[in-house]
């Protein structure tokens, strides 16, 4: 699962943004000067629209799940992201209806009433909106606000960290073309040592790891007919973190804002007795990854 911010075409996913928002000339108002994200997760499941209102405050102004997908947590992880992921944010603020439902989402989400915007519905709109069986009449004005000091902030890095449990640097991992000659090369050139070397059967990709002075490299060919995740051949597919115990270092993550594209998976052929690891993006759409080796 990934949140990536769309930059061009922020119209491709209009009948999602007409889910939540259901006048096309309202959504207009704010899209063109609005940021525009998208969770996936085997495709498009959320989005979100919000506006720079100036001074550290955001207004979420449209936020929409795929039908088959609502109630799962795709909204709440959304809203959790961009909370933690905004720049310079004071607060989030987001106005609705009176529909118990939606009220009730955003109380859970941490935000609180702060005012009311008398027939904003009927004012603006041309038909009559309902909402969970309620005609919407005024708009309820919401907001959460971001209460870390920057002690606080501090404070909570160290104990991110502590929970963590960090080792070190995993390894990097390349994607390469042919796994023999690359491997041949960062041995005979670069005087890297041969670890060990996987072969998926059921993919056909290839693993092969080298380490030189404590470095270790994970060179990747991609089996035939499969598709490359990230970048181009001779780019790097993710840098891994070692951690000493995965799941509270996912838990610390997660409560650090990070969103994963993955549970936490094991995999018996990687190092003598395996390893677990989990993916996750960077603030570019780098992969990240930890790993617990067994």
């Amino acid at each position: 699962m990934r949140i990536l911010e769309i930059t061009t075409r922020k119209k491709r996913h209009l009948p999602l943004l007409l889910l939540a928002d259901e006048q096309e000339s309202m959504v207009d108002m704010y899209l063109d000067r609005g940021r525009v994200f998208v969770l996936e997760e085997d495709g498009v499941k959320a989005q979100a629209v919000v506006t720079d209102e100036g001074g550290g405050i955001y207004e979420l102004k449209n936020l929409a799940v795929m039908p088959a997908h609502q109630g799962k947590g795709y909204g709440r992880m959304m809203v959790d992201w961009l909370f933690f992921h905004l720049p310079r944010l004071n607060a989030l603020i987001v106005g609705t209806g009176e529909s118990p439902a939606t009220l009730g989402f955003y109380k859970r989400c941490g935000f609180r009433p702060f005012g009311r915007r008398k027939n904003f519905f009927i004012d603006h709109y041309n038909h009559p909106i309902v909402d969970g069986g309620v005609v919407l009449r005024d708009m309820i004005l919401l907001r959460r606000d971001n209460t870390e000091t920057a002690h606080n902030i501090e404070e909570k890095r160290r104990r991110t960290m502590a929970e963590l449990g960090m080792v070190g640097l995993g390894h990097v991992a390349i994607y390469v073309k042919d796994v023999a000659r690359s491997k041949a090369f960062y041995s005979d050139v670069l005087g890297f040592e041969e670890l060990w070397y996987v072969k998926h059967e059921n993919t056909g990709s290839q693993l092969q790891f080298m380490q030189q002075k404590g470095v270790i490299l994970e060179l990747v060919q991609k089996g035939s007919g499969q598709k490359q995740r990230d970048g181009v051949d001779g780019t790097i597919n993710h840098l891994c973190m070692q951690v000493q115990d995965i799941e509270a270092a996912k838990a610390a993550l997660e409560v650090a804002g990070v969103v994963f594209e993955n549970e936490i998976q094991l995999d018996p052929d990687l190092y003598p007795n395996g390893e677990k690891s989990a993916r996750f993006r960077g603030p570019d759409g780098e992969m990240l990854q930890i790993e617990q080796i067994l």
